[in-house]
């Protein structure tokens, strides 16, 4: 499968890797990688290593079932037939997916909008953006309880910028199924259960332009997600965009924690298009539990729920 935008970035610009510290007793931990989703995936878990294959096994189906759903590249996805016909009938799981999608974009004021594909398109092909522009708008993508479709012709949907946190959320759940409550989860973004036997589950944020992991955290919500805009360069610009195309300042990178990983992916991705002033405002209407923000190379805010303001640490 074709690299995407947010697989992109997940290959080469991922500003979040795991930190596994404190001890175990042998055995105990079982971590399995593998390629998932244009990256490359990893599965730790804790507990029961007789049991952790057949786990491991179902948390493999389930991931390919939702790249064979949303996949882009691949011509009988779902998506990819709602991008050429313009509607499609909707399983259970796009329809999921779909209705994540359109409530973050309603919650973010459109700074996340699955929407973006044909803008996406023309940014990294040389194509028509005026013309693209047009095509963008998430209220004209829409779900009912059989179909989803598209209000205007030849829009197309994207989500690059979300379905690799949905994956981490159905991954958690189904080793949950299996019995495991101690497990951390690396498809890109992070979820995480429990802990390990004496620490926590760790994890590091990098800066991006200097390399350097400036701080270390310990998703308490259960989620992760991360997004750096000039992770990879479409020509000029970033692969991650503003659809409202706002002035302003950017973050360099954008972490955020929420209790779903689709959700923290989501806003990571909203958070990084807009303006820097618009950070709080989204962390809050998007759900967000804490957040962390890099704005210069020795420059790092963080944002707490029961707070509503970034501060610089």
């Amino acid at each position: 499968m074709r690299p995407s935008r947010r697989r992109f970035l997940a290959v080469f610009a991922t500003a979040a890797t795991a930190a596994l510290t404190g001890s175990a007793r042998p055995g105990r931990i079982t971590r399995q990688r593998f390629r998932a989703l244009g990256t490359e995936a990893q599965i730790t878990l804790l507990g029961r290593p007789k049991q952790a294959e057949a786990a491991l096994q179902a948390c493999r189906s389930e991931v390919a079932d939702i790249e064979g759903t949303f996949s882009l590249y691949d011509p009988d996805s779902t998506l990819s037939k709602l991008n050429r016909d313009g509607s499609v009938t909707a399983t259970s799981r796009f329809a999921t997916l779909l209705h994540h999608a359109l409530s973050i974009a309603d919650a973010t004021g459109g700074a996340f909008d699955p929407t973006v594909q044909p803008l996406w398109r023309a940014l990294a092909t040389g194509g028509n953006i005026e013309q693209a522009r047009h095509l963008v708008g998430w209220r004209r993508l829409q779900l009912t309880s059989a179909t989803a479709r598209f209000t205007v012709p030849n829009m197309a949907a994207t989500f690059n910028g979300i379905a690799q946190g949905y994956a981490a959320d159905r991954v958690s759940a189904t080793l949950a199924q299996h019995g495991f409550s101690n497990m951390l989860v690396d498809l890109g973004e992070f979820a995480a259960r429990g802990a390990k036997p004496g620490a926590p589950w760790l994890l590091g944020i990098r800066n991006p332009l200097t390399q350097r992991i400036v701080t270390r955290i310990n998703p308490v919500a259960g989620a992760i997600a991360t997004s750096e805009p000039r992770g990879t360069l479409l020509g000029e610009h970033p692969h991650i965009f503003d659809p409202l195309e706002r002035a302003g300042d950017r973050w360099i990178s954008v972490t955020v924690e929420a209790h779903e990983a689709w959700r923290a992916d989501a806003l990571s991705t909203a958070i990084a298009a807009s303006p820097t002033h618009e950070a709080d405002n989204l962390l809050v209407a998007g759900g967000a539990t804490r957040g962390w923000l890099i704005k210069a190379p020795d420059t790092l805010y963080e944002w707490q729920a029961n707070d509503s303001q970034t501060h610089r640490i």
